[in-house]
């Protein structure tokens, strides 16, 4: 009988092990997600997230560069350089207020050799003061005037901005 009493507590203890090993068996496999990090979890929304925004930020801020309006340099007017010069008036990017998530586009005034497509010139942003009506109509109903030293374009506000010659003749 001393020989049973000996093995009794052997048996138990290996039991207890046995027990305890199946339980936390059990619990991983019940939860298979409690091993994994939380970055690991994460992964799929970042990388879907990210690019997308990405993408979306490069689409609304991409730059019009649409021309809204050309005045050719008069015949009566030349400057011996590279002459005839054109004044565009384009449309540029959107610039975003990320408070009120307003926009708006920016506008530059381009003087270059070109009719066509402006590539190569003298370039100033201009802010335009439409007051009530739509700005592309303003623009349109602007003007400008070209003499010897320079040009000068007059909104029809009656805000002027003047041009020296030599800030856009010789291919600048």
């Amino acid at each position: 009988m001393s020989e049973n009493t000996d093995l009794t507590p052997l048996v138990l203890i290996e039991d207890e092990q046995v027990a305890m090993h199946i339980e936390k068996q059990a619990a991983t496999e019940l939860v298979p997600h409690a091993k994994r990090p939380i970055l690991r979890r994460l992964a799929p929304i970042f990388f879907v997230a990210v690019p997308l925004t990405c993408l979306s930020t490069c689409l609304l801020n991409w730059p019009s560069d649409r021309v809204i309006q050309q005045w050719a340099q008069p015949p009566t007017i030349d400057y011996q350089s590279f002459d005839p010069y054109t004044l565009s008036v384009i449309k540029g990017r959107r610039k975003w207020n990320v408070l009120s998530l307003e926009s708006h586009y920016c506008y530059y005034i381009f003087i270059g050799s070109s009719t066509e497509a402006p590539e190569y010139g003298h370039y100033h942003d201009y802010s335009f003061s439409p007051g009530p009506e739509d700005i592309e109509t303003h623009i349109k109903a602007s003007k400008v005037e070209w003499n010897d030293d320079g040009l000068t374009f007059i909104e029809a506000s009656g805000h002027r901005l003047y041009v020296p010659k030599k800030m856009f003749i010789g291919g600048r």
